[in-house]
């Protein structure tokens, strides 16, 4: 019912329009010809190695920390469960969502502020999860891994948004 809605009230603006851009072609390139595209790109390339470091170690740490706590800090699985999910609930958003408003404002008054936020956010999770790991209490466990997992999140949205930059109007969706 909902899609029947939108096709019957909301038009779709044309692609490229929102952005300022010329009308594109309304030529839809074969896959295997958009995929090399994209591959020719070294900027995407970039963005999408950076992009697969920074979920590998969202995933990473979220399957190996909840038994860390348990072993060393001797937490209860519902604790830590708790922990977790309170660490990926507000790290996590206020990481995304604060990531991507920071590099918003950061980009108006340099173009590379963006990619500088989400590199100087990256190396500031190996000493967070550093004194995740090596805390002697888990109070400061727990607030280093709070803090941990709001700069592994500032990644998301400044890479998505600039992925969207430097590909062409009909290969966004694919480049995602």
């Amino acid at each position: 019912l909902t899609a029947v809605l939108f096709k019957l009230t909301i038009r779709e603006p044309a692609r490229g329009g929102v952005d300022g851009l010329e009308q594109e072609s309304k030529r839809i390139p074969p896959l295997a010809e958009s995929i090399k595209s994209l591959m020719m790109r070294p900027s995407y390339i970039w963005l999408i190695t950076g992009g697969t470091f920074g979920i590998f170690l969202v995933y990473v740490t979220g399957v190996w920390l909840p038994p860390f706590f348990i072993r060393v800090h001797g937490f209860a699985l519902r604790r830590i469960g708790y922990w977790m999910a309170l660490s990926a609930a507000l790290g996590g958003q206020g990481g995304a969502l604060g990531g991507g408003a920071l590099a918003s404002r950061l980009r108006r008054r340099w173009p590379l502020g963006d990619i500088w936020l989400v590199i100087v956010c990256s190396a500031l999770c190996c000493p967070t999860l550093a004194i995740t790991v090596l805390a002697p209490n888990p109070a400061i466990a727990l607030t280093a891994m709070m803090a941990f997992s709001t700069l592994v999140w500032v990644w998301i949205a400044p890479t998505s948004a600039r992925i969207q930059r430097v590909v062409p109007v009909r290969a966004r969706a694919l480049a995602v």
